[in-house]
């Protein structure tokens, strides 16, 4: 009968462990349940029908028991048990994150897709200027290296450089002489041998300059209308800067003079060049001091001059006959460079 009260024990406590693994989350303590005390009870004075009764009703609960499947099913109890206390445990953890409580979440920046999206203008501006510089390095490496084959093709070889001749033209816009030669042997001259001519026109000639209490004025050969043409022709030559311009104009001036502004218009507007800014140097001081330098550079020839208009070539005024007759001529014969194919 012990044994049967001892057996019965067992299973018992093998059910409150199950109740307890169940409920651990619910309880906190567990429920004392204490045996039947059957010594106690014989003790009291119990009758020997009701000890008999007792008995019998032990007999009842001590009906054979398969261990073995007791076992089995108690561990599958336990394991299903730990399985849904894990899943508790999981959906806990998830809650913790849901609510942020003890979890650090690390936010997800999109900083460089936006910076790439921000600044897309301003990195294709940096490509283009970086292939921008890299063509321009490539073209000016291309540049030197072609430099280079020709320095190196033309190494050892001569290079010819033309000496250039200065002539300086002395004349006066009324004197015929002055025309003639301006006309017929200076401007084919130039046109043929311009490649190695540096001219200089000088319209003063003959005149004087007066100077009366800070006031300029000009004595000329043929008179006050000649003073006007000079300063025009003098204000063309320093304005115009174009050489074979300057030739062409005054050749068009100088054919008739007479009326220098008037022809002066023309002769200029002729050769694509604006008027305005002749016209106002003619009528300003600016003319004046023009035609009072050349004026300075014709006092200063030596020697002095003696008949207009006067050449010199490179400074010298050698041979002005054989000049007046054939300028060409003169100036082939005087090159210091290789011949001149016009010569």
């Amino acid at each position: 009968m012990d044994m049967g009260g001892g057996r019965l024990i067992r299973i018992m406590i093998l059910v409150l462990v199950m109740v307890l693994v169940w409920k651990i989350w619910d309880y906190s303590s567990l429920p004392v349940l204490e045996p039947p005390s059957f010594n106690a009870e014989i003790s009291k004075g119990m009758s020997s029908s009701k000890l008999q009764s007792d008995q019998e009703q032990n007999s009842v609960l001590q009906a054979p028991v398969d261990e073995e499947q007791l076992l089995q099913e108690t561990r599958t109890t336990i394991h299903t048990l730990e399985n849904e206390s894990d899943t508790e445990i999981r959906e806990e953890k998830q809650d913790l994150i849901q609510k942020g409580e003890g979890i650090v979440i690390r936010p997800i920046t999109k900083k460089k897709k936006l910076t790439d999206k921000g600044n897309n203008s301003e990195t294709m501006k940096i490509k283009s200027k970086k292939k921008e510089h890299e063509e321009s390095g490539k073209l000016e490496k291309e540049k030197k290296i072609k430099e280079k084959e020709i320095e190196k093709g033309q190494k050892g070889k001569e290079v010819a450089v033309k000496p250039t001749m200065r002539i300086e033209i002395y004349y006066e816009v009324l004197c015929s002489d002055s025309r003639n030669f301006i006309m017929k042997q200076l401007t084919p001259a130039f046109e043929k041998l311009k490649d190695i001519l540096q001219v200089g026109l000088v319209p003063y000639g003959k005149a004087k300059t007066l100077e009366e209490n800070g006031k300029v004025t000009f004595d000329c050969q043929h008179g006050p209308r000649e003073c006007e043409g000079n300063i025009v022709h003098a204000c063309v030559t320093n304005i115009i800067k174009d050489e074979a311009k300057q030739i062409a104009i005054v050749h068009c001036m100088i054919d008739r003079n007479e009326q220098p502004m008037v022809v002066g218009k023309k002769c200029v507007e002729k050769h694509g060049e604006k008027w305005a800014s002749i016209s106002s140097c003619v009528t300003s001081d600016k003319g004046t001091s023009i035609l009072k330098h050349m004026g300075d550079m014709t006092h200063r020839l030596k020697p002095e001059v003696t008949f207009i208009p006067t050449i010199t070539i490179n400074g010298s005024q050698e041979d002005q006959k054989h000049i007046l007759l054939d300028f060409h001529k003169v100036l082939c014969k005087r090159y210091k460079g290789p011949r001149h194919p016009s010569c």
